[in-house]
């Protein structure tokens, strides 16, 4: 599972949900902003940060995460 790169945009765009992460996880919002940046998928897929985003965007796990398995070369 990846995380959609529209999760990231709302996270580069939306000052008031950076905040809200930030707030809700004691940190700086420029570093919610760089996770989004950075497409830091630890960051932003940890369990709170998900769940945060989701209730915040009235989002589910299938307009979070892309739930395709992507194919994976052996060659």
């Amino acid at each position: 599972m990846e995380i959609k790169e529209s999760i990231y945009e709302l996270l580069k765009t939306d000052y008031n949900l950076c905040l809200l992460i930030a707030s809700k996880l004691g940190l700086q919002v420029g570093s919610v902003k760089s996770w989004a940046y950075r497409g830091q998928y630890a960051k932003v897929g940890h369990y709170k940060v998900v769940k945060i985003i989701m209730e915040y965007a009235n989002l589910t796990e299938n307009d979070f995460f892309d739930m395709e398995e992507k194919a994976v070369s052996t060659k």
